[in-house]
């Protein structure tokens, strides 16, 4: 800090001050925010960040690639199912005397079980998650220097 401005920061006000520090606070914080956001570009690439390819598409495009994915949805749902029916009636009954299971029966011992076993978190964490994610790039990026 030069004398020159050593002497204009003592002839400023509180509020004068306040309102310089939060600026210079923004500036900084902005200029860094640009430098991690270049760093994670150059080192992972784009990530997604440009939708003009979804935006290109037209109507059509998008429903039938909507519908394509609902169609492996249900697929892979119901290849699920009938991968636990086949393990659960080859190993159960001589394992330890069970009954077999029909695909329904299988289907809604999986949604029992997804029921059961699901974490019902019912906090709104995003932030929190989003916050630990950034601190943790921030860290392995300086790691990286």
């Amino acid at each position: 800090m030069t004398e020159e401005e050593k002497a204009r920061w003592k002839d400023m006000s509180k509020e004068e001050k306040k309102e310089f520090e939060a600026e210079f606070e923004k500036e900084v914080g902005a200029e860094i925010e640009a430098e991690i956001e270049e760093r994670l570009e150059k080192r992972f690439g784009s990530c997604g960040g440009d939708n003009s390819w979804w935006e290109e598409k037209n109507i059509a495009v998008k429903f039938a690639m909507g519908l394509g994915i609902a169609i492996l949805g249900v697929g892979a749902g119901a290849l699920c199912i009938l991968v636990v029916m086949k393990l659960w009636n080859w190993l159960m009954p001589e394992i330890f005397g069970l009954t077999t299971l029909t695909y329904w029966k299988a289907g809604g011992l999986m949604l029992l079980s997804w029921i059961l076993f699901k974490n019902w978190n019912f906090k709104d964490n995003d932030t929190g998650n989003d916050r630990r994610r950034r601190r943790e790039l921030r860290r392995r990026m300086r790691d990286d220097e």
